[in-house]
């Protein structure tokens, strides 16, 4: 399930990189019209949305790799046995079952 959160921050990040990247083929067409206030005005805030998404994609690739390393060194736990339940090879009576020595 984590998997799927790192994919959404990743996907909502290229999403708005590739917004930022429009507005900035938009502000540049502006400029070819000779209107350069709007130019600017729509230029400063597509380099924001970019940099928010250039900035939110690294925040997600770091928080991947940090749960990676953390699976890596902590692994789960192992689950105890059930009281009552024996294992292959175990017989329910004491002695029976085991190497004598």
């Amino acid at each position: 399930m984590s998997h799927w959160r790192y994919f959404w921050r990743e996907a909502l990040a290229v999403v708005l990189m590739l917004m930022g990247i429009f507005g900035l083929v938009q502000a540049l067409g502006l400029v070819a019209q000779r209107q350069v206030i709007g130019a600017s005005v729509i230029g400063v805030l597509a380099l924001f949305v970019f940099r928010g998404g250039l900035s939110l994609l690294k925040v997600a690739v770091a928080a991947r790799i940090v749960q990676q390393t953390q699976d890596r060194l902590y692994p789960a736990p192992a689950q105890p046995l059930m009281a009552g339940k024996r294992g292959p090879g175990q017989s329910g009576r004491p002695g029976v079952g085991r190497p004598s020595a």
